[in-house]
């Protein structure tokens, strides 16, 4: 069975031996901007997610089609979570 980022719509599947030392399921690109931002302060990790949500809200004005496709991957990665935990805990 295929290992994927456990980060909310990402998708990417992990290499092997990922999150075995106990670290988390994260792939090479997720991964990476977390020593980044882990380094900012709250108040520029606020503003970046002020800008990302004036983004997303223009891509919604400009095209409703998308706030359409947030909701159905929101949904569907929720519903694999769900699996995942499932066969996660038939294993145990």
């Amino acid at each position: 069975m295929k290992m994927v980022c456990e980060v909310a719509g990402c998708g990417e599947e992990l290499s092997e031996g990922t999150g075995s030392k106990g670290g988390p399921m994260l792939c090479k690109w997720c991964r990476g901007p977390r020593s980044y931002w882990g380094k900012k302060s709250l108040a520029e990790k606020r503003a970046r997610r002020a800008r990302l949500q004036l983004f997303e809200s223009r891509l919604e004005y400009y095209d409703p089609r998308v706030a359409e496709i947030i909701n159905e991957a929101t949904k569907s990665v929720a519903s694999t979570k769900k699996r995942a935990q499932a066969a996660n805990s038939t294993h145990h």
